[in-house]
């Protein structure tokens, strides 16, 4: 049986992935959800795994070749029917491949906590409409869905979904760090007209290398610099006095969808590359969605990045990660008209690609003047690369 493999949805306004690199070749056997090939968006270096066991049939789309979000990019001829035993009863027949990409994200992007509450509940998951990224079948569509099932004396009964550890862990920390810390918000926009040219003509080479090249390794990048130019924001509140830390060690928040986020550390990101930068956020990114992230790889963050962008999102106002002074938020960068003015004074419009910073800060330890110097630094570190 040939079971095709898809590009992942990644997210909204995500149409389009950048293929890495194969990590297997036609002839090659394969185990169910084994990784087949890296593929890239604006955002982090995804592996897509292979869907059923068996062996590696075709590629459809090679190395640096450009694929549609929800695209067929290989084959798989599958050994999960054979074996069947001579004069047993005939197993029911394999469900056809989903047809389109709603299909395909209720039977396909199932996160381990939707799979294992469905099969609890006797669900098919490929009954139930997502509504969660790319159409992503969450936790809440199997509870609606079970919810709205008619049970047999006719009566709605509510449900109750048992919390999971980290999701209540993510409850208590989010609690304790607002009872704590007193957050503001302030907001700027950057033009990230540069960013945008220095990544388009350098990410070819960069790919050569076996690198990835990503919009979030140009705001790591920009935020470690801005926290050496200002230390107090790489610092924690205590009783005594402010502790100003010697490495800049920047987390970044990681979504695993429906189960919550995590926050891998790149460690003295400041003495990083820029490659560098984006091969840290690649491997941590891609350990933490599979389980892998060691206990030290979460520790001794002192100050964290989050992109809500990846969502659609413009700005928000993250929690502080206790006891960090600051948390960054990355909009989604879109582009917009706006008013630029020569150095003669002369205005013009035109189109820029531009992103919402929100910094959210204690302002126990910071004043509202040092924070909006801090976030223009940031800006200005995106407006002026070189």
């Amino acid at each position: 049986m040939t079971v095709k493999v898809f590009a992942p949805l990644i997210g909204e306004g995500v149409e389009e992935l950048s293929v890495v690199a194969w990590l297997k070749q036609p002839g090659d056997s394969v185990a169910e959800g084994e990784a087949l090939v890296e593929v890239e968006s604006d955002k982090v270096v995804t592996e897509i795994t292979s869907p059923s066991s068996g062996t590696l049939s075709q590629i459809l789309a090679q190395a640096g070749d450009k694929v549609g979000a929800g695209g067929v990019i290989a084959m798989v001829e599958s050994v999960a029917a054979a074996g069947a035993a001579v004069g047993a009863a005939a197993p029911a027949p394999a469900r056809e491949e989903p047809a389109s990409p709603a299909e395909r994200s209720a039977a396909d992007f199932l996160s381990p906590v939707v799979r294992k509450l469905a099969a609890e509940l006797g669900i098919d998951p490929a009954l139930v409409k997502g509504s969660g990224v790319g159409g992503r079948v969450t936790k809440e569509d199997i509870q609606a869905f079970a919810a709205a099932r008619p049970k047999p004396d006719g009566a709605q009964a509510d449900e109750v979904a048992p919390h999971g550890p980290l999701r209540r862990k993510i409850a208590e920390r989010m609690l304790a760090s607002q009872a704590t810390s007193a957050h503001v918000l302030t907001v700027m926009e950057a033009d990230l007209g540069a960013v945008v040219a220095h990544r388009a003509a350098h990410k070819e080479e960069y790919s050569r290398e076996g690198q990835s090249l990503t919009l979030s390794a140009y705001l790591v990048a920009a935020l470690a610099a801005a926290l050496r130019r200002h230390p107090e924001f790489n610092s924690s509140w205590v009783e005594e006095g402010m502790i100003i830390h010697r490495e800049i060690n920047i987390g970044v928040a990681v979504s695993l969808f429906e189960e919550g986020l995590i926050v891998p550390v790149i460690k003295r990101a400041d003495t990083l590359s820029l490659a560098e930068t984006a091969q840290a956020i690649a491997r941590l990114a891609a350990a933490a969605r599979s389980g892998r992230l060691g206990g030290e790889e979460v520790k001794g963050g002192t100050f964290t990045l989050t992109n809500h962008g990846g969502g659609g999102s413009l700005f928000a106002l993250p929690i502080i990660n206790q006891p960090q002074i600051g948390i960054l938020g990355t909009g989604v960068m879109q582009k917009r008209a706006v008013v630029l003015t020569d150095p003669q004074g002369r205005d013009s419009i035109a189109i820029r690609p531009m992103m919402y910073l929100s910094l959210v800060f204690d302002h126990r330890a910071l004043d509202g003047e040092s924070a909006d110097r801090f976030l223009r630094s940031v800006k200005e570190g995106l407006e002026g690369w070189k």
